[in-house]
């Protein structure tokens, strides 16, 4: 039972890991208007700020590797290493898929 108690943690331990390493890898950064900047962390996530940067707000998350990221006004388009592009109109909470090789 200890074992498989100890195996259970460590199983833990290295996704954790796994999920730190994409933080810490590639962010992705969009400054579609004056004060608004979107950003997609290594892991997927998307985060919105409406005051440059100074504070930010959680989207959602891209299922996926993103190789491209952009964001207009309105909008945040993410390209996939699969050839799909998706579009959020709703800040990140959700992604849309408008292209798929």
């Amino acid at each position: 039972m200890a074992a498989s108690a100890n195996s259970k943690q460590r199983a833990r331990e290295q996704r954790e890991e796994r999920e730190r390493e994409a933080t810490r890898a590639e962010r992705l950064l969009a400054w579609p208007a004056r004060d608004r900047l979107v950003m997609l962390d290594g892991a997927g996530r998307v985060s919105v700020s409406a005051d440059g940067g100074r504070s930010s707000k959680p989207g959602g998350s891209v299922q996926g590797q993103a190789v491209s990221f952009m964001a207009s006004p309105d909008s945040i388009y993410v390209a996939l290493s699969d050839g799909s592009v998706l579009e959020s109109s709703d800040d990140g909470a959700s992604f849309t898929v408008r292209t798929r090789v």
